[in-house]
């Protein structure tokens, strides 16, 4: 099964752009427009990885993207930033997110970001499936019941 990236941006071409690229390398790949969107996708077809613009920690933006991380903490958030700027670091971190890369982005850098969400997000997958046969071993409930 192909890992799953989600590309949110207010540029549709360079969301198109990335699509392409990434679907080349394997991965099954969407995108969102909004905040909203971006949630929506997250919801109903899930997502290891979600490359964002950091306008999706602004204003409106920023509750659903803590929201999207209390719901799943195994997302892997990429934050690309425009501006290099301290107080746009500073936004990113303290936002939560795993990630930032500068724009214009280096292909292979956000390449290796989105690796390096999708195997954290497999490790803690596997986390749960050893915590899942622990408590079935031992007679414990079903950990997500």
């Amino acid at each position: 099964m192909a890992q799953r990236i989600v590309f949110a941006d207010f540029d549709p071409v360079l969301v198109a752009r990335q699509q392409r690229h990434f679907h080349g390398l394997g991965f099954d790949v969407a995108s969102a427009a909004t905040p909203d969107e971006l949630v929506h996708e997250v919801r109903t077809a899930g997502a290891q990885v979600i490359v964002a613009d950091i306008a999706f920690l602004t204003d409106d933006g920023q509750a659903p993207l803590r929201q999207i991380q209390a719901e799943n903490g195994t997302i892997h958030i990429i934050m690309t930033v425009d501006a290099v700027s301290l107080s746009e670091f500073l936004l990113c971190m303290r936002s939560g997110v795993d990630d930032c890369v500068f724009k214009p982005f280096d292909e292979s850098a956000l390449e290796a970001s989105v690796r390096i969400g999708c195997a954290r997000h497999q490790q803690w997958q596997q986390h749960l499936r050893n915590l899942q046969a622990r408590r079935y071993h031992h007679g414990f409930a079903d950990v997500t019941a």
